[in-house]
Formats: structure tokens, sequence, C-alpha cells
């Protein structure tokens, strides 16, 4: 019980180090409403399938003691949407903590984005890489994606394309702006407090010598 919570108090902190450099680099969370009960939240969560017992919404919720699960393998995915159009600048996911011996299985995924959540594009991080990447149960922090904001989505998906583990979240964020990023952001791809951490440094360091 001791390790769950010094894990989930890692968690808690790795998020808000995202969420400051986030808002460093002029990104607000597209999903500030985490306190606001599933019924009357304007920001709407769906999911190709779920296992008993672990509502999509338990991926938005903001507790790192919820999780959402899918019921089978890959392909399966989440669709955010914003009830407005954005410009996506960055979006953080973590799995479970891997209780139960799930430990390092993987979970596969890329972002795509829509306007009619219908049709979905392949979202591209800095640098011009398709946004994807490989999660890990277990890992102690979340995987951290950034884009260039300069592509407006109503639709958010996280497409699940494979992996030894059904697909799960324990927390998703997505960020971004109602207007497009002047500058592309300068981290491409992190994973990890570490990662996150030192990209806010460097941003703050190159604020000051610009004053």
């Amino acid at each position: 019980m001791k390790r769950r919570a010094r894990i989930w108090g890692t968690l808690k902190l790795t998020l808000v180090a995202i969420a400051l450099q986030s808002v460093a680099s002029g990104q607000v969370s597209l999903l500030s409403q985490n306190d606001v009960p599933a019924n009357e939240k304007t920001v709407t969560i769906s999911a190709s399938s779920t296992y008993p017992g672990t509502t999509p919404t338990r991926a938005i919720d903001g507790d790192l003691g919820t999780d959402w699960l899918a019921y089978g393998f890959s392909p399966q995915n989440l669709t955010l949407n914003l009830q407005a159009s954005y410009y996506v600048t960055s979006v953080a996911l973590m799995p479970n903590t891997g209780s139960g011996g799930y430990e390092g299985y993987t979970i596969e995924f890329k972002i795509r984005g829509s306007n009619d959540g219908a049709t979905f594009h392949d979202m591209y991080a800095v640098g011009g890489e398709l946004a994807s990447a490989t999660m890990y149960e277990g890992q102690p922090a979340p995987t951290f994606i950034t884009f260039s904001g300069l592509v407006a989505y109503q639709y958010v998906q996280i497409d699940f394309t494979g992996g030894t583990s059904w697909p799960n979240v324990r927390e998703l964020e997505v960020y971004g702006s109602a207007s497009p990023i002047p500058e592309p952001a300068t981290v491409a791809l992190g994973l990890g407090l570490a990662a996150v951490a030192v990209a806010f440094v460097a941003r703050r360091k190159k604020a000051r010598q610009g004053a």
C-alpha cells in the first residue's frame, strides 16, 4: 500500500511538471473539467470497447486511482470530442502502474485528429515524425508527445495499434490553444519527469536570456 501511494505521488508530481511546461509555452489544458461530474462535462470521450467496470471517462477524471481498459487487444481507440476546434500542442498518456505481474507489457499507439468525428488524420510530432509511441505497463511517468500546434482539430483520437497488453489508460491529458502557436514547441518526444523538467528549465533559461 505504501509503495502504491509513493507511485501515485510520483505520477501526480510528473503531471504537475508537464502542466507547468505546457503553461510556460502558451498552452492550456483542454480537459480542465476533471472535477466536473460526468453528466455535466462538455468534453466527452468514447471507446471502441470497454472492459466491464472501466468506463472511458475514468481516463479523464483526474484520478490516478482509476483507469480505462479495452476489452481485448489492439486495434482499439479512445476518442475525445473537445466540442470546438483547437490547435493541439501536446498529449500525455499514463498507462496502468503494472500491478498483477503485467509490468513491462507494451501498448503501441498513434495520435489522430478529425473535425467531423468520422474521418481521422494522422498527426505529426515536432520534427515531422508520425505522432506515435510505445508505453510500458509499470512505467513511472507519462508518455508525452508534442506537436507543432499548427493544425486545429475538434476530435483527438488515441489509436492503439499493437502491443502485448490490452490497451489501458490511467490518465490522459491534452494541451492546446484556440489560436495557432507562433513558434513550434521545442520538445519532440519525452518520457518521464526528467525529460519534462529539463525542457521546462531550458525554456525558463532562454526566456531570461532574451529578457
